[in-house]
């Protein structure tokens, strides 16, 4: 079980770090459009 939680872990916390960085540039993307209107 352990063994194959590990593996788990490690993807699920890429997922999140690339969601969050996603995020991240979105809205660094809306607040320059809005600074450029």
């Amino acid at each position: 079980m352990y063994a194959l939680k590990t593996p788990l872990n490690i993807v699920e916390r890429g997922f999140l770090r690339s969601a969050i960085s996603g995020l991240n540039q979105s809205a660094r993307l809306r607040r320059f459009v809005t600074t450029a209107m």
